[in-house]
């Protein structure tokens, strides 16, 4: 797999050409990436029984009082911040956090893509238990 930054948008549809054709007894598969994760994302419903969120590629700066005062706002604030390192402390720049409702998860999506210490906020439904 590669990933390519074309100059300019001739160089791209060009290199869309290519999508499906043999490249010395290899097929290839020539598409535009995807964003994931970028500002704006779409999480789809929640889960029914939900009441956490896990986000990613945050800064390694974020505190749990960051992510306290983010959230601050929804429902009674988070109920619990998970916040995760390795084995020597460092941030794995990934968090968990569980809400007292579903209705404060339900606001707290709506944070998605806020930037916090220069990373945009990247956030999933956590599956619930029963799952």
């Amino acid at each position: 797999m590669a990933f390519v930054t074309y100059a300019d948008e001739a160089g791209y549809f060009a290199a869309l050409e290519f999508n499906n054709t043999d490249y010395g007894g290899k097929q290839l598969k020539v598409q535009k990436a995807e964003d994931k994760g970028a500002p704006g994302q779409s999480l789809g419903p929640r889960p029914p029984g939900c009441n956490s969120i896990v986000l990613r590629k945050l800064s390694p700066d974020v505190t749990s009082d960051d992510l306290q005062d983010l959230f601050k706002g929804c429902g009674a604030g988070p109920q619990k911040i998970g916040l995760l390192t390795d084995r020597n402390g460092i941030s794995r720049c990934t968090a968990r956090i569980d809400f007292h409702t579903e209705s404060a998860v339900d606001d707290a999506v709506k944070l998605a893509g806020t930037v916090l210490k220069g990373n945009p906020v990247v956030m999933d439904f956590c599956k619930p238990k029963t799952w």
